[in-house]
């Protein structure tokens, strides 16, 4: 979790979220790479570029949402992801498949 205070500007954060697929009641996780632009502790807000948006800004108690490491998501057999669990990462970190 991200924290204001130890954030910089130009720092890659990760937000994840749930969306639909399609025309379905079937939902997946994605995840989109923020970058901060500026970081204001004393008014408590950041200013961030998304991929797909112009510059933002978003308050101290909403950055505490986004991740600092990106996530591990998991495939499953419909399609979809989803996160995985800190035992699904600790094996794959012990089988090599994530740093």
């Amino acid at each position: 979790m991200a924290s204001i205070n130890k954030v910089e500007v130009g720092q890659t954060l990760y937000k994840t979220y749930r969306e639909k697929m399609g025309r379905t009641t079937m939902s997946t996780t994605r995840v989109s790479e923020i970058t901060i632009t500026e970081v204001n502790v004393e008014e408590g807000f950041i200013r961030y570029k998304s991929r797909f948006s112009y510059t933002s800004k978003m308050s101290a108690n909403t950055l505490r949402l986004w991740r600092v490491s990106k996530p591990v998501l998991i495939s499953t057999f419909t399609g979809s992801q989803r996160l995985a669990t800190k035992a699904e990462i600790k094996k794959m970190r012990e089988e090599g498949k994530i740093k």
